[in-house]
């Protein structure tokens, strides 16, 4: 889950046990989505970032900051190979 209080958790959906909160956004988070292999999450943010999350670890691996504004949504590219993302700008 992405949330207001700036964390993103990860929960398992049998039990409702939370596995990891992971910090380093500065703002809201309004979005994350799963690689399709399952192995990283990214999360944008209203502090104009993508984060990439490695799921093995629950450490962030990589922090996009090209934006200019909030960060409303992403989602990979079918292969992985690239993450695209959606600014307030449009």
């Amino acid at each position: 889950s992405a949330s207001h209080d700036l964390s993103v958790r990860i929960w398992d959906a049998e039990t409702g046990e939370m596995l990891a909160c992971m910090n380093g956004h500065t703002r809201s988070i309004d979005h994350c989505a799963f690689s399709n292999d399952g192995t990283r999450l990214a999360t944008c943010s209203w502090d104009k970032t993508v984060r990439v999350w490695d799921l093995k670890t629950f450490q962030e691996i990589h922090c996009f900051t090209g934006h200019s504004t909030p960060v409303h949504c992403c989602t990979w590219y079918p292969s992985d190979e690239m993450l695209i993302s959606g600014d307030r700008k449009g």
